[in-house]
């Protein structure tokens, strides 16, 4: 009866139209929906609103699961930035410790280059001092020679003209003068 006095209060249910968010929409099975225009049953409007429950209870657990996948994924981004952070931090330092390491390296090898290029220039410096005094003495000695040269010279031309201007006076004795009197060894003359 109660049931009855409902329905003649309120109307018959196939005389009702549905409220528009019970109406057939793209998300729900056409065949549930013999006639998209027409009322639904009571039957019909149960299973709808189960339906709805369903698709409901679907969407809020899909929403929990996208939020797991998404704290997941900003988990796994965050540890693969830490991660990379850290491997960055240990390459670059790698990299800093490479290059002082290079740096020192170069600055040795300069110092090295600088010392032997010293050295060198240094032997080179007393090579060079060295050739400069032996050619000086070279010099002096060939300047003694060639004033030993000039003398003896000379004094062959002293004694060439002594002995030309003898023979054309002559001694006292027929003899040419001595070459002992113009400063010059004579070999004696042999007895016959």
């Amino acid at each position: 009866e109660a049931f009855a006095n409902r329905r003649s209060s309120h109307g018959s249910v196939q005389e009702r139209s549905p409220p528009p968010a019970l109406r057939r929409t793209q998300t729900f099975d056409a065949e549930a929906l013999p006639d998209p225009n027409g009322a639904f049953t009571l039957e019909e409007e149960r299973e709808l609103r189960k339906n709805l429950h369903k698709k409901v209870a679907q969407l809020v657990q899909e929403n929990r699961n996208f939020r797991a996948v998404h704290q997941d994924i900003q988990r796994t981004v965050e540890d693969h930035r830490h991660h990379f952070d850290s491997r960055h931090r240990e390459h670059f330092s790698k990299v800093l410790e490479t290059s002082e390491e290079s740096q020192k390296r170069i600055e040795e090898a300069n110092r090295d280059w600088l010392q032997r290029h010293q050295e060198m220039q240094d032997r080179a410096a007393s090579i060079e001092n060295a050739c400069q005094l032996k050619q000086a003495e070279i010099e002096d000695q060939m300047k003694d020679v060639q004033r030993g040269l000039e003398e003896k010279m000379q004094a062959m031309e002293n004694l060439l003209r002594s002995f030309a201007d003898g023979q054309a006076e002559g001694t006292p004795d027929g003899r040419p003068p001595s070459a002992s009197a113009l400063g010059a060894p004579v070999a004696s003359p042999s007895s016959s």
